[in-house]
């Protein structure tokens, strides 16, 4: 998902199955488009490799995405399953789902539906655990 405004933050229930769907090089592009626009992710998933210091980690090339535009946890299946992409975008929230084959994306624009979905992210965000030291909120 490409952050549309500049500046923003998106939180996102991530699945960790979008890039292999996408392709590592399209994924790439939209860790690219992201930084340019200064666009923050903050990612709850249930399973994600810690990232090191200097923010090299299997899944992308782009330290500068890692360490100054993306954070993350992650959190126990018992609380959530996160079995699809849930991408909660400052005004809207884009259902995501993929598998090979099957790709269904619906958007969902209406304030306060979005303000709630993004509290319960936040509820959420503070019970997932931090695995590295990329696990804070943005200041």
């Amino acid at each position: 998902i490409r952050g549309r405004k500049p500046d923003t933050e998106v939180l996102v229930f991530d699945s960790l199955k979008w890039s292999g769907i996408v392709g590592e090089a399209f994924a790439e592009e939209l860790r690219n488009v992201n930084v340019e626009r200064k666009v923050r992710i903050r990612s709850i998933s249930n399973a994600e490799d810690p990232i090191a210091k200097d923010g090299t980690t299997t899944w992308t090339k782009n330290t500068l995405y890692t360490t100054k535009y993306y954070r993350h946890r992650i959190i126990s299946r018992k609380v959530i399953d996160i079995t699809e992409d849930l991408f909660l975008m400052p005004d809207s929230i884009v259902y995501w789902g993929v598998k090979e084959g099957d790709e269904v994306a619906i958007e969902v624009k209406n304030s306060a539906y979005t303000s709630m979905m993004r509290q319960l992210f936040e509820f959420m965000w503070d019970k997932a655990k931090v695995i590295d030291g990329f696990g804070e909120r943005f200041t």
